[in-house]
């Protein structure tokens, strides 16, 4: 199984520093949860990671680079799915990236935000 997953900030807004990898080990995950449209949440195992939660938050852009919700099919939630497929698509490997799919009217979604709390 992968080691890390990598987030990475993709939207237009971020600078440099911004765009910066976060390294999330996968045995620290206790879970995680899709909590809106835009939102994921993952539980982590403070000892092991030094948090408690992890948000990362994803839109759609338009072409002047404002945020807007993604649309996604009804009883779905892309933004865990985007995750159990990461965590699954390396299974010999040390990191794999968490890419966030594209929504259900062909909107490239980006990663716009990654929060941790205590």
């Amino acid at each position: 199984m992968t080691n890390f997953l990598s987030f990475k900030r993709t939207d237009p807004g971020a600078t440099d520093f911004q765009r910066s990898e976060h390294l999330v080990p996968i045995s620290s995950i206790i879970d995680f949860n899709q909590t809106s449209t835009s939102r994921v949440v993952i539980n982590l195992n403070n000892a092991a990671a030094g948090f408690d939660t992890l948000t990362i938050e994803a839109n759609a852009f338009n072409d002047a680079g404002f945020p807007f919700s993604p649309t996604w099919p009804a009883k779905t939630a892309p933004l865990a799915d985007m995750i159990v497929d990461a965590i699954t698509a390396n299974p010999g490997g040390t990191k794999i990236s968490v890419i966030p799919p594209v929504d259900a009217n062909g909107n490239k979604v980006r990663i716009s935000n990654i929060t941790y709390l205590l």
